[in-house]
């Protein structure tokens, strides 16, 4: 749980890059800070007594890791500002800062003062608050004016953890202050936790409380605090637009976009969840968007965004071989694409161009038969059923209508065989087919409809959170060896009184019972592009954060219980 804290949320927010392609911004620059050194005081356990201070920017190291370094304060006591850079460099973007003042140089003896903030790291500049504004200086001494409680922060139910906040002067300099002078305060929310005036939380329910903090007679806003269950939370720092599991390598596959730079841009990554390593980036070419992988461990296949086309990779040298356009004259460069693997056939593949047309390759070469969607019924979604005879697309029309067609598939190619209308209807959804994904004879659509496809019918419904937004970003995955399905979802405005921010929910449901049997609530600002089981108690989550791009990574979660 700490990994995750300090490696994925504990920082904020904003990168130059986002999750798309185009040129990269630098991969690190130096930190540069400004600090105040008050009129040095002989008083024990003051800021002002400090000989030295620690600046650490958490997460923000090229690996993941912490940024840190040592500034000595000069032997006169009299008041002096200087700006101190560190000898390491860190990735451009928002973190959470904490600056220790040590009562000895080097950084060595009592902690007599702390500040902490969220700030933002940009090439040629010093370090700023997060909103962009100049944070002027960390001070040693000064009156308090302001009072923020840090955002984002997460408790968990298997630890106690201390929540951070920042006081501020009339010009806005940081002010260290002593350990102890913050009280914190919980109101109500969907979770709880015990919280002593210090600080120091530990979860006893998952969920979200709000927290203000208090120094001086000076009270911040309050802020949502989240609570997470026991469950164990590892991250790798990349950017990824989709992820599959092959339970045959027992590998995770991510593709990655150009935007992740030289060596890591526009490849497929290999990853060892068992140890939350990358073991090598494949290098497949222009903006690698959906990918699956054959049931059989031979083949991924990957669509290239910027080229229109589809990438096989073999999965046993880990190379990239066969590469085939999948446009035509009226679109010879989809841009929306998404891709099945035929069960029992590793060397065809399903690719539907979003609203447009559904067509299978075989070794590159297109089957003659496809489905051209020109009419008022456009198959947004596709996903195969048990074998390589049967195909899945969840559908829209132009009148708002929305259901399942069943397509057949046989050496001819592709056609519709059936069509259910009715069975994706979402009290939210707006001329857009619900994505949907078989599992175990089931398919599970983003709204939470279960259905059987061999009638095609309803036949249970998961209570997945409807939020005023559309549930076409849900992404879900099953857990078959637990029976479970898992759904990450927006949660804003779930309730209106309460949540009213944008903010990930990862819901867990028992399959034979449609009911919710776990909950996950992560800080406001992040997203899902795609989630996978990868074994019992298992997920892995492609989190894009909009707040704080530089946070963006892969979730592992494991240990999920009820």
């Amino acid at each position: 749980m700490r990994a995750y804290i300090l490696a994925l949320l504990a920082a904020a927010i904003e990168i130059l890059a986002g999750c798309g392609g185009g040129g990269s911004p630098p991969s690190s620059v130096p930190v540069r800070v400004a600090i105040h050194w008050g009129p040095r005081t002989r008083a024990l356990n003051a800021p002002s007594s400090a000989l030295s201070a620690k600046i650490i920017l958490l997460g923000s190291a090229p690996d993941g890791g912490d940024v840190s370094f040592v500034v000595n304060r000069d032997p006169n006591p009299a008041e002096y500002t200087a700006t101190a850079s560190s000898g390491q460099d860190a990735r451009p973007g928002k973190w959470d800062l904490r600056a220790e003042f040590h009562a000895l140089a080097d950084g060595e003896g009592d902690i007599v003062g702390a500040a902490q903030a969220n700030v933002m790291l940009r090439s040629g500049s010093p370090i700023l608050n997060a909103d962009g504004s100049p944070l002027p200086a960390i001070a040693t001494a000064g009156r308090i004016a302001s009072v923020r409680l840090l955002p984002r922060q997460i408790v968990s139910v298997s630890e106690d953890t201390d929540l951070h906040a920042s006081a501020y002067d009339s010009d806005y300099e940081l002010i260290a202050i002593a350990p102890g002078s913050f009280t914190f305060n919980v109101s109500s929310g969907t979770g709880s936790l015990t919280l002593d005036q210090s600080g120091r939380a530990r979860g006893t329910l998952p969920g979200i409380v709000y927290v203000s903090a208090t120094a001086d007679g000076k009270t911040s806003t309050e802020w949502p605090v989240y609570i997470l269950p026991d469950v164990t939370i590892r991250s790798i720092p990349l950017n990824a637009d989709d992820i599959a599991w092959d339970p045959v390598s027992r590998r995770l596959y991510a593709g990655i976009p150009g935007s992740e730079g030289p060596g890591r841009g526009n490849t497929i990554a290999v990853i060892d969840p068992s140890t939350a390593s990358i073991d090598r980036f494949i290098p497949v070419g222009s903006e690698p968007g959906r990918i699956a992988v054959t049931d059989d461990g031979q083949f991924l296949y990957v669509h290239l965004r910027g080229s229109g086309a589809v990438r096989r990779i073999s999965l046993a040298s880990l190379t990239a071989d066969l590469q085939f356009s999948v446009g035509w004259p009226n679109n010879p460069a989809p841009q929306f694409v998404d891709l099945s693997a035929l069960p029992g056939a590793a060397h065809a593949v399903a690719v539907n161009a979003y609203g447009s047309r559904v067509a299978v390759y075989d070794d590159g070469i297109m089957r003659p038969d496809v489905i051209d969607q020109g009419g008022p019924q456009r198959i947004e979604r596709i996903t195969a059923g048990t074998d390589s005879t049967r195909l899945y697309g969840g559908y829209y029309t132009v009148d708002g209508r929305s259901g399942v067609a069943v397509l057949s598939v046989d050496g001819g190619g592709v056609r519709i065989a059936g069509a259910a209308d009715g069975l994706l209807a979402s009290p939210v959804s707006d001329n857009k087919a619900e994505p949907i994904r078989f599992f175990s004879g089931r398919i599970y659509a983003a709204n939470g409809v279960v259905i059987d496809p061999g009638q095609p019918a309803i036949v249970g419904a998961l209570p997945v959170i409807h939020t005023n937004l559309t549930t076409d970003m849900n992404v879900q995955t099953v857990d078959a060896d637990r029976g479970r399905a898992y759904y990450s979802v927006d949660g804003s405005f779930e309730n209106s009184d309460f949540v009213n921010l944008s903010h990930l929910v990862v819901q867990g449901f028992d399959t034979a019972r449609y009911a919710q049997v776990s909950r996950l609530d992560f800080p406001e600002g992040l997203s899902a592009s795609a989630i996978v089981s990868f074994g019992a108690g298992k997920i892995a989550i492609a989190v894009h954060d909009f707040m704080s791009p530089s946070r963006t990574g892969i979730m592992l979660i494991s240990n999920l219980k009820d």
